[in-house]
């Protein structure tokens, strides 16, 4: 196993297979791997997706005139003028900044 996730670093240039090596509790063959990068590609994935979630609800919020835009551009940690170019590319109407 050792010398597979060896060959896989180098060969790839991914260091998850270096990772992996170093923690060696429950990795006894490559199923065991493949389960571990799967279970690290959904846990980032989920990561990715709430963060998406929270700015989607934050431009609707803005879209709406629920919040302004400067409430929404706190929120994000962005600045107003961040938040109205981000929605105008995610294809939300931005209120006119004032």
């Amino acid at each position: 196993m050792d010398e597979i996730l060896k060959f896989l670093s180098v060969m790839t240039g991914d260091s998850r297979y270096e990772e992996i090596l170093s923690d060696k509790e429950g990795v006894s063959n490559m199923c065991d791997v493949a389960q571990r990068l799967e279970d690290r590609g959904i846990e980032k994935g989920m990561k990715e997706g709430l963060s998406l979630g929270g700015n989607q609800m934050i431009y609707l919020l803005v879209e709406d005139k629920s919040i302004s835009i400067e409430k929404g551009a706190q929120k994000l940690g962005i600045s107003a003028e961040k938040l109205r170019a981000n929605m105008i590319n995610a294809g939300y109407k931005c209120p006119d900044m004032e």
